[in-house]
């Protein structure tokens, strides 16, 4: 894909920039093209990794406050025995 758009791009070049960027292999285009997409890709890595953390600590308050009523629940009965 990145080939055809630099081979239509070094063939009309003049027309839209005053140096010539467009190699053989489409690099260019795969640059342009690339970069932003990639960019992208991490920032989305990065709020899903930072989402997991935040479920991460919420189940985790969670299970603390489960284990510290089931203590109290025990201590409580312990003592009426």
């Amino acid at each position: 894909f990145a080939e055809r758009i630099n081979a239509f791009a070094a063939s009309h070049w003049k027309e839209f920039s005053t140096q010539m960027y467009f190699d053989d292999a489409g690099a260019f285009a795969g640059v342009v093209l690339g970069v932003p997409l990639v960019l992208i890709q991490f920032l989305i890595v990065i709020f899903l990794l930072r989402d997991a953390a935040i479920m991460v600590i919420k189940v985790k308050r969670l299970e603390l406050r489960k284990d510290f009523a089931d203590k109290k629940r025990k201590a409580q009965q312990e003592k009426k025995e």
